[in-house]
């Protein structure tokens, strides 16, 4: 059921210009380390954060979404945004927009 998340989510990176990277990191991005709870935690290095963090219609792109948190977390003395999301069927995405 939540494994569909990565096919729909790297395709979708590779058609933004401005996405550079993607890297899962965190449980699922250990192996082994993951269970059918774990989230997805996903880094995107971009040059243009703000075409994500100004609207989630990106998010519609992927996977209708149930829930979308605004947070930021800080890294190197910079504030990164992030985007916790639910999509249907409760899979939880972490997003992260770091700056390169």
């Amino acid at each position: 059921m939540s494994d569909d998340i990565l096919s729909k989510i790297l395709p979708w990176a590779e058609s933004e210009s401005s996405i550079r990277a993607v890297t899962l990191i965190g449980s699922r991005g250990t192996e082994g380390q993951s269970d059918e709870l774990s989230d997805y935690d996903i880094s995107f290095f971009t040059n243009d954060s703000s075409h994500y963090t100004q609207s989630e219609g990106w998010l519609h792109k992927i996977k209708n979404v149930w829930v979308c948190v605004h947070q930021e977390i800080s890294w190197n003395g910079k504030n990164i945004p992030t985007r916790l999301v639910i999509f249907e069927e409760g899979i939880k995405v972490d997003f992260a927009f770091y700056p390169i």
